[in-house]
This record gives C-alpha cells, sequence and structure tokens, in this order.
C-alpha cells in the first residue's frame, strides 16, 4: 500500500509524465510545421529564380527541396532535366526518376509527367499500358488533365490500344465537371456526331456551351449558338 506521501508523489510524477509528453508532441508539431513552411519558401524561391530566367538557381533550390521531401519540387526539377535548364545536361533518365519519386509519393503532377515520357517514349521505351497505368492513378488523385488524357486515348485509340468509346466519354465527363473545357469540348463533338453514341444535339449544345468558358473557345461559343437558334 502507498502512503499518502507516495500516493502525492506518483500523481505528480504522472502529471509531470503526461505534460512532458504533451510538450513533446507540441515541439514536434511546431518543427514539423517549421519545416513544411521552409521547404514552401524553397519551392517559391526556385518558382522566382525561375521566372528571372536564373534557371540554374533555381535547380540548386529544387534540388535541396526535393531532397527533403517536397514532391512538387521535385516535378519542377524534373521539368528542368527534361529541358536541358539549369542543369548540366538535358536528361529523360533523371527527369523520369524525379517523376516516379513524386508519384510513387501520390503527387497526381509527377504521376501526369511520367505517364507523358511513356506516353511520347522520351527516356524510355514508348509504353501505352504504363503510360494509361499513370494518366489513371493521376486521375484518380484529382488532376483533370489526366483524365483528359485518358479521353483522347480511347477515343482516338492510340500506339495499339484499341478506341473505347465508354471509356473516353466516362473520363471525359469527370474532366470536363472539373473545368477541363477541352474535355467538355471533345464530348460535345461525339454527342453531336454520334461517335460511340446516339447523335443527341441537346446534349451536344449543353457540352458546347460549357466548353464555350465565357469566350474561351471561339468555335464551341458558336455552335452552341446555332444549336440553341434551332431550339435544341
Amino acid at each position: 500500500m502507498l502512503n499518502e506521501w507516495e500516493m502525492v508523489n506518483a500523481s505528480d510524477n504522472k502529471d509531470n509524465y503526461f505534460m512532458g509528453s504533451k510538450s513533446m508532441k507540441i515541439i514536434s508539431l511546431f518543427f514539423f510545421m517549421l519545416a513544411g513552411i521552409l521547404v514552401a519558401n524553397d519551392v517559391d524561391e526556385g518558382l522566382q529564380a525561375y521566372g528571372e530566367n536564373n534557371f540554374q538557381k533555381a535547380s540548386m533550390i529544387w534540388e535541396r527541396s526535393c531532397k527533403q521531401g517536397d514532391t512538387s519540387s521535385c516535378n519542377y526539377l524534373g521539368d528542368l532535366y527534361r529541358s536541358g535548364k539549369g542543369v548540366e545536361y538535358q536528361s529523360y533518365l533523371m527527369a523520369i526518376e524525379l517523376y516516379n519519386k513524386s508519384c510513387n509519393r501520390d503527387n497526381p503532377k509527377g504521376c501526369f509527367m511520367l505517364a507523358q515520357m511513356y506516353k511520347d517514349g522520351l527516356g524510355v521505351k514508348q509504353d501505352i499500358l504504363k503510360s494509361v497505368e499513370n494518366f489513371s492513378k493521376s486521375c484518380e488523385l484529382g488532376y483533370s488533365a489526366s483524365c483528359r488524357k485518358l479521353g483522347e486515348i480511347y477515343q482516338n485509340g492510340y500506339s495499339g490500344l484499341e478506341k473505347n468509346y465508354n471509356n473516353a466519354i466516362s473520363y471525359y465527363e469527370k474532366s470536363c465537371q472539373d473545368g477541363e473545357l477541352d474535355s467538355c469540348n471533345n464530348l460535345a463533338f461525339m454527342y453531336y456526331n454520334g461517335e460511340g453514341v446516339q447523335v443527341d444535339k441537346k446534349k451536344a449544345k449543353c457540352f458546347y456551351g460549357k466548353a464555350c468558358g465565357n469566350g474561351a473557345n471561339q468555335y464551341a461559343c458558336d455552335t452552341y449558338k446555332v444549336l440553341d437558334s434551332l431550339d435544341y
């Protein structure tokens, strides 16, 4: 049995333990947030240097930030290696390595760029299935441009991959809802011409209206007006 004094000490020790544990969590959270702020500053500093055409400085900043785990910096550094700006030599292989690192950490832009490299056969043997795999991951992570790319691949067929209009429409619809005007335009075209679907001028008008984007696509705006004047 603990006497009263021992019980008080035990209670104090317990409180001190929990207070110490809580303090350590607060300190850890502080340094985690600080690290995030510093990395964000690195990204912005790199973008500023890039905007000033100081590509070498941008590459140094993004290389440091990428090593610290910032996937956006890995993407930007990959872009520099892909273009050969600010680095010792152009290297598609280095670009792929950086995009792959980013994609493995679920950065959708990294997956998008990796898919593009496989689609175009830059630094790797052209592989449309690998491209579709990475576009799909990027699309699932919410990157609408990847959904549009998948729609284009399935609408037109590509490098041995057969056309699949159902898949094309599904991906176009997803990206159109997310504001990809080209996807809206492609959907309108498919419904207007009955490509993979029955001709539906009302749906075509609807999607041309979305593709118009307040004048961003003049053809879509004009076609919408024509269909509207015909009471579709």
